[in-house]
């Protein structure tokens, strides 16, 4: 819990907020500690009660994924991903 004591208690996410990758999560498409880019949607974890567009919610449980769009132009296609 030590590494840990000095991370916020809560973090605050929206669709459409720009953020950066720190860390390298697929070297191969070139998704690597740096990379910027938006949140593109945020699916929450079954779980959580309810809400509507636009609500601000404090959730219980962690979302189950963040998709994010890195600003570089990325040339591999993910199925079931939109292209744009």
């Amino acid at each position: 819990m030590e590494d840990t004591a000095h991370l916020p208690d809560y973090i605050e996410l929206a669709v459409g907020m720009k953020c950066m990758v720190t860390f390298n999560v697929a070297t191969d498409v070139n998704l690597v500690n740096g990379s910027i880019g938006m949140i593109k949607d945020i699916f929450l974890d079954p779980r959580e009660e309810p809400w509507r567009e636009g609500e601000i919610v404090n959730l219980e449980y962690p979302p189950i994924m963040i998709l994010f769009q890195p600003t570089q132009s990325c040339k591999t296609l993910f199925q079931g991903l939109q292209s744009e």
